[in-house]
């Protein structure tokens, strides 16, 4: 659910999707979506993947995770880029 949007960088799932509304169950109603320009309400990435990482106690290690968020670009461009738009809202 979080790793395949998180990966393509800027990437998200739209809420209405079978993904999406299974990410609700998950996510809980208060998780924020975000309107696209076609006013599609999508979980975005970047608010994933922090959620992700905050509770990343409750869940099992993903060696895939790791090995990503051991990357240079994830490490200098993606993480703090995800990092940054959470501040701005």
């Amino acid at each position: 659910m979080v790793f395949y949007p998180v990966v393509q960088v800027g990437g998200s799932i739209p809420a209405g999707s079978q993904l999406g509304k299974a990410c609700a169950t998950v996510l809980g109603e208060d998780f924020p979506t975000t309107a696209t320009k076609d006013k599609v309400r999508v979980y975005l990435g970047g608010d994933l993947y922090l959620r992700w990482e905050s509770n990343r106690d409750k869940y099992e290690a993903l060696a895939l995770r790791n090995q990503w968020s051991n990357r240079e670009f994830a490490q200098k461009v993606v993480i703090p880029m995800y990092r940054r738009a959470a501040l701005g809202k």
